[in-house]
């Protein structure tokens, strides 16, 4: 058995995916005869409409342990969902098509493996770039092993921020990975879509282990930037969030861990409303806005957030309550 399954999903990534799965095969102190026997690469074309099809091909051609299919648009989570019942490795994982890996990832995470016993999980940092050039590091910042003795641990790291909640930072048991099965009403989420695959993960697991490597480069493009303001996004953000509450409240009965979860919830709606007011007429934005704070799961929110020591947060959590929209842009709005 190898020991990794790289699953890509590429939808219209021509200009990407070669830098992409070349990442792969171009390791530290690795020879590509050694990743062809420690590797496959398991790539889903998910209907493209421009040549990301043609390119999977003729890298499948190229290098013999690439697997191309050719499938109709399903969107992230189900084609995440076909590949993984392709894999065949011990480990699984994901790497977006626009994005690529550090040359030191295959080596660094062997290390671990071999020093942990095998983890169930392990996860990694990243590095966030830009036109060839890095912005920022995201790395875990501390070694931390969790297993029986102090799994809550992890599911709070989890559960209480983002910093933690994307799957293609994580290298995970092939056999936990396949053994989760996603619910029909979460299927066509496109926000949130990485925490909730990490939530079920690490139901099925014994262990986590995080590691303060940053491994993996993720691309931030003009175009994630300048995308079209959504209306609708909020939505499939608190059906995620109503979804990790539940499971906070079954893991841990603190008080502070709720808070936590509230604070990180707040930030992504003023982040909405900010969005939403620069993108729609002050009158239509309310009106989309008001829909969301009358939502039970954000005003579940705003009463762990009026609890919070933080003075910024209860600031926060009063304006939003009140629905100080213009005030909340003048605090927090983005500088142009």
């Amino acid at each position: 058995m190898k020991r990794y399954s790289v699953l890509i999903p590429a939808y219209n990534v021509e200009n990407y995916i070669v830098e992409c799965v070349e990442s792969i095969l171009k390791q530290d102190d690795m020879s590509l005869e050694e990743i062809y026997n420690d590797v496959e690469i398991i790539i889903a074309n998910d209907g493209s409409t421009d040549k990301t099809g043609e390119k999977c091909d003729e890298l499948a051609k190229k290098y013999r342990n690439i697997q191309v299919y050719h499938k109709d648009n399903e969107g992230l989570l189900l084609t995440r969902t076909f590949l993984c019942k392709k894999a065949k490795s011990e480990y699984i994982l994901f790497l977006d098509a626009d994005d690529k890996w550090e040359s030191n990832i295959l080596k660094t995470l062997n290390n671990y493996i071999k020093k942990y016993n095998s983890p169930d999980i392990i996860s990694f940092g990243f590095k966030l770039w830009q036109n060839s050039d890095y912005i920022s590091y995201e790395s875990n910042r501390n070694l931390i092993f969790c297993d029986s003795s102090n799994i809550e641990k992890a599911w709070t790291m989890l559960l209480c921020s983002d910093k933690y909640n994307s799957i293609w930072s994580k290298a995970i048991k092939r056999d936990i990975v396949q053994a989760i099965s996603i619910d029909e009403k979460y299927q066509t989420i496109k926000r949130g879509e990485d925490k909730l695959q990490c939530i079920l993960s690490f139901e099925k697991s014994k262990n986590v282990l995080f590691i303060p490597d940053s491994l993996y480069d993720y691309r931030v493009d003009n175009e994630s930037m300048t995308r079209t303001f959504d209306s609708h996004y909020f939505g499939e953000i608190i059906i995620v969030d109503n979804f990790t509450l539940k499971k906070l409240k079954y893991i841990s009965d603190n008080d502070n861990n709720y808070i936590k979860w509230a604070e990180n919830l707040l930030n992504k709606l003023i982040d909405y409303i900010l969005a939403a007011t620069s993108s729609l007429t002050y009158k239509d934005a309310k009106l989309n806005i008001n829909t969301y704070i009358d939502d039970a799961t954000v005003k579940e929110a705003l009463v762990y957030a009026k609890k919070s020591c933080k003075i910024k947060t209860k600031i926060k959590a009063y304006l939003i309550l009140f629905k100080q929209y213009r005030i909340l842009q003048i605090i927090y709005g983005r500088k142009s």
